[in-house]
Formats: C-alpha cells, structure tokens, sequence
C-alpha cells in the first residue's frame, strides 16, 4: 500500500478515486492535516468522539480574532443567505 505521504489529496486523480488515500489516512495518519484547509479525522470512533466533544474540537475563534468577512461573503450574505452554523464553521 501507498504512504500517506505518496498523495495530494487535492490532485485531481486523488478527487476521482479517493479511497486509496482513505485507506492510507486510516492506517497511517488517522488526523490528517492538509495546508489551508484544516484536520481531516478519518476513523469511525475518533469522528464520533470529535463530535461528541464539541467544547475540545471547535472552529470557533475566539472574541477579537475572527476575521473579517470577505467580499464574497459579505455579497451572499446580501442576497439573503445569513450565516449558519454547521460543523465547518
């Protein structure tokens, strides 16, 4: 089997077959980190913890370094669409 390390989990190839990448996470790094888009957890049992621990695992920043909304943001937000809370944010 491929490293985890062998992957870009961005790459095209990777995005159409994606399991082989899945399998190596799992076995190899079950926290994965990719650059700029945050911590994938790709066991069962750690995913449930995660979630169940919402006051450990949070996206949540604290008061005064939130970012401020991008442009894109601040446009969808005027066509209607508030901000929801969901698991990625």
């Amino acid at each position: 089997m491929a490293s985890v390390k062998d992957f870009n989990p961005l790459a095209p190839e990777t995005v159409e077959n994606p399991y082989p990448f899945y399998q190596a996470m799992r076995e190899q790094a079950p926290v994965y980190q990719i650059a700029g888009a945050g911590f994938f957890v790709s066991r069962y049992d750690d995913v449930l913890y995660v979630l169940n621990h919402p006051e450990i695992f949070s996206s949540n920043q604290p008061p005064g370094l939130q970012m401020p909304p991008t442009p894109e943001l601040t446009e969808i937000w005027s066509k209607g669409w508030p901000p929801v809370d969901t698991l990625l944010t």
